[in-house]
């Protein structure tokens, strides 16, 4: 099959109950193998380094509308104090990647950096 994106679909693998016509053909698709919780905004990208046993999150907030009010928000006009305070637009993270004895990956949060702008 050349469309492994096809072939690796449950619907179309049901559909078509490609294990019992073709057994040859049979792709194991994506399992999930682990999932980290309360990411204070959408995941932009990531890399994983193996060797390193670390993951980087880039994150930005997703919402079109809180995004434009958090940039009104942080604009300081020149006769305003400036401040380092602001509202988060875009953050970075990084996490420690384990291997539990279950074979479940954890993940122990390192630091996180907030931006006022969006993380590219």
């Amino acid at each position: 099959m050349i469309r492994k994106d096809i072939a690796t679909s449950n619907i179309f693998r049901n559909f078509i109950e490609i294990e019992k016509n073709s057994p040859e053909l049979s792709v194991s698709g994506p399992n999930q193998l682990s999932s980290i919780h309360d990411l204070p905004l959408g995941v932009r990208d990531l890399i994983y380094s193996k060797h390193e046993n670390l993951l980087f999150l880039a994150c930005s907030d997703m919402n079109i509308s809180s995004r434009m009010d958090a940039y009104v928000t942080n604009f300081n006009l020149p006769w305003e104090k400036k401040t380092d305070a602001h509202i988060t637009v875009g953050a970075l993270l990084a996490y420690k990647v384990k291997l539990s004895d279950e074979g479940k990956y954890e993940f122990e949060k390192l630091w996180a950096k907030s931006f006022h702008v969006q993380v590219i």
